[in-house]
């Protein structure tokens, strides 16, 4: 089984599985054990926020203490109003510190930020904020 979306779960919590087959006939089998697994990752970042700064504003936001040390983070950007994925056709940069500058940037722009740990796991995008 692969999770429908990435960062679907939430690392360092434990999640707890079990199967059963289904025959030609439509008859099912017994369930399996139980298995469970816990996932490592970065958690989402938190408090993403735009804020201004001269004549321009700059994203800003905060690690999650849950899961892996950040190392990295993507920034994402659309004008879609929230409804956007993060992916690479809308990364906008890969950033060491919590903060991007909007130089440029255009009312309506939404943005998402995701968290990279040192093993190249991602986290769960952000919530959006808009401009």
């Amino acid at each position: 089984w692969q999770a429908e979306l990435p960062n679907l779960l939430n690392p360092d919590e434990r999640y707890f599985w079990r199967v059963r087959a289904r025959n030609i006939k439509g008859v099912w089998s017994g369930w399996s054990r139980v298995h469970s697994f816990v996932p490592h990752g970065p958690g989402m970042v938190m408090n993403v926020k735009i804020k201004r700064k001269g004549r321009s504003h700059i994203l800003v936001w905060s690690a999650n203490a849950n899961g892996n040390r950040p190392v990295a983070y993507r920034v994402h950007g659309s004008m879609e109003t929230g409804g956007f994925s993060a992916s690479r056709k809308n990364l906008l940069a890969v950033v060491t510190e919590a903060e991007f500058p909007l130089k440029g940037a255009k009312k309506g722009m939404s943005y998402r930020v995701v968290a990279l740990d040192a093993n190249g796991v991602v986290s769960t995008p952000s919530e959006f904020v808009q401009l």
